[in-house]
């Protein structure tokens, strides 16, 4: 126990695993892994996803993850099946959703700001009091999607489609 003691005041994280085999040591850098994580920030006039070191990235969450906690800023989620799922005010900034299947799912009051969600579809999707301000829908097909009170400034709906949306 004085080896991991120690390595955790060096910044290392150290992991025992003891069985009928030897004992296995592995180290663990816990500066390098949490400069992996990519949080969505203010930067300037807009935003953007950066780690610790000031590094633009994305974040890669299992989608049972996501279902679980409705985290998933700066997340990475292309081509994801969410129909029909209850992703009611997930954190969803920043985050990667382009062709997704987003049918059905329940994003009220979602955060969506900066979102990429081109090429999705979410035909009858409830985006009620969402923020979707600078976001990306570009080609998506929103269809008799419920908008109401959500946030869309600077939003991107180019060849996007919209018919029979509430946008009131």
């Amino acid at each position: 126990m004085l080896l991991s003691t120690a390595s955790l005041l060096l910044g290392l994280f150290v992991s025992i695993s003891r069985s009928a085999a030897p004992v296995v040591v592995e180290f663990v850098d816990l500066e390098e892994s949490e400069a992996k994580i990519y949080k969505y920030r203010e930067e300037g006039d807009g935003y953007a996803c950066r780690n610790r070191k000031g590094w633009s990235g994305k974040n890669d969450i299992a989608l049972a993850k996501l279902l679980k906690t409705r985290k998933g800023d700066c997340g990475r989620f292309d081509g994801a099946n969410l129909d029909q799922t209850d992703l009611k005010g997930a954190a969803l900034q920043g985050a990667e959703l382009n062709s997704t299947n987003m049918s059905e799912v329940n994003l009220k009051g979602a955060q969506l700001r900066s979102a990429e969600v081109n090429y999705a579809i979410l035909l009858d999707a409830n985006m009620a009091e969402s923020n979707a301000e600078h976001a990306n829908f570009v080609a998506a097909r929103l269809d008799r999607a419920n908008l109401k009170r959500a946030k869309l400034k600077g939003a991107n709906f180019v060849v996007s489609s919209i018919v029979g949306a509430n946008l009131v």
